[in-house]
């Protein structure tokens, strides 16, 4: 039974809901538990979807077919959750697998905005449904966003946004507060209005030494992590105060040196900071503790190598329009998945009518109805799977609880 407490006080602004989409295909798991990643040929041509366990190693072709493209990966990875996809650039390609079949749904060549050549650090943002990127200019960046069926380049930002993006480092999605974060060269840590394309804050990055990067936001916290520190005295997982610039320390000792030119991932229902280390070592970080959990040498499958871990994460947000709402302890929802009938049971709701609304994954009402009863038996089997939130209205209070709905 999967539920989540909200307990929500004037919030002015959308409010995070760490939910999970993939249990369509896997009732007992969170997505779907799956670290992925492309295994590439070492021979020649071949790119194939493919999964690892972060705590062996293992490497797992998906794909059947490798696809007939090469190395090197030009602006990063994604994936949208919704549609169950992995989108990664080559060349000026963009190639989108199937993340359940390991298939080549689609590719398209990339028409990049006039006078670029470049859509670096390519990040999904699961409240839009949008892919989100940085175009470089020699004075700064330039926000864009990518049509995945079209592979048109779209300009954002009006103006240049100063402070060159350190592509290595890569870029964070807060869908929350609609911001896009990256690490600078010259030292600082800017955040991008994702609907303007203006710089809303830029603080200098302050750190006991080194750098702070590569970055990853977490839903469950809303709090971006990286690694602080250089190849020469070491690393440690750290966190950032996107406002004031401040790096925090969470690792009390040195968790590494070198590590791999990739974005990191996370899980953050167990809460792990994964990074690729540079002798091919997937290391996992404790983001309570900043101790390493586990550190096993990615084993591929053989004649290949492996690269770009992503765990499946979604950040999911509430329908706007939520607004003060209170706890859902007192709605029961069963079965939690539900295939079919879904019943809902109100206790200790003394209002006698009760307003119901369900809302997808996107924010659309799916279903309302008037009920003076306090059980609820409502017939899902024709809802597409995927989380649905229920927002719950009486003449005194107001309720929000969630479910999923799977094949």
């Amino acid at each position: 039974m999967i539920k989540i407490l909200l307990n929500i006080l004037a919030m002015k602004k959308f409010i995070l809901l760490l939910a999970i989409l993939s249990v369509c295909h896997n009732v007992n798991s969170q997505i779907d538990s799956i670290t992925y990643g492309v295994s590439v040929l070492n021979s020649g041509p071949g790119i194939s979807l493919a999964k690892i366990n972060p705590q062996t190693g293992v490497v797992t072709n998906i794909s059947t077919t490798p696809a007939p493209y090469s190395y090197p990966f030009m602006g990063g990875v994604t994936i949208d959750p919704v549609h169950k996809l992995y989108y990664l650039q080559v060349d000026s390609l963009l190639l989108s697998f199937d993340l359940t079949t390991g298939a080549v749904a689609n590719t398209v060549v990339m028409t990049y905005y006039p006078g670029s050549t470049t859509f670096l650090n390519m990040n999904y943002n699961t409240l839009d449904s949008t892919i989100y990127g940085l175009i470089q200019t020699s004075s700064g960046v330039i926000l864009a966003k990518l049509d995945p069926q079209t592979g048109i380049i779209e300009r954002i930002s009006q103006d240049t946004v100063p402070g060159e993006c350190n592509s290595l480092l890569g870029v964070a999605i807060d869908p929350v507060d609609n911001i896009l974060y990256y690490v600078s060269i010259n030292s600082h840590f800017t955040g991008i209005d994702l609907s303007t394309g203006t710089a809303v804050t830029s603080p200098n990055i302050i750190i006991d030494y080194g750098m702070f990067g590569p970055i990853v936001f977490d839903c469950y916290d809303q709090t971006v992590y990286g690694l602080a520190g250089n190849g020469t005295n070491g690393r440690k997982l750290a966190k950032i105060n996107v406002t004031t610039g401040v790096v925090t320390n969470i690792s009390d000792s040195i968790i590494s040196y070198y590590i791999y030119d990739e974005p990191p991932t996370l899980n953050p229902y167990e809460g792990i900071y994964y990074f690729d280390r540079s002798d091919s070592t997937i290391v996992g970080v404790s983001l309570a503790t900043g101790q390493i959990l586990t550190d096993p040498k990615n084993i591929p499958v053989p004649g290949t190598s492996f690269y770009n871990i992503f765990y499946n994460y979604p950040c999911l947000v509430l329908p706007t329009g939520i607004d003060n709402l209170t706890t859902s302890a007192k709605i029961d929802i069963f079965p939690d998945p539900a295939q079919t009938y879904l019943t809902i049971r109100f206790q200790d709701i003394f209002d006698r009518l009760k307003f119901i609304e369900i809302f997808d994954m996107h924010g659309r009402k799916v279903f309302q109805t008037q009920s003076d009863t306090d059980n609820i038996l409502l017939d899902i089997e024709n809802y597409p799977c995927g989380v649905y939130t229920i927002k719950v209205k009486t003449g005194t209070a107001n309720y929000i609880s969630k479910f999923c709905k799977i094949d």
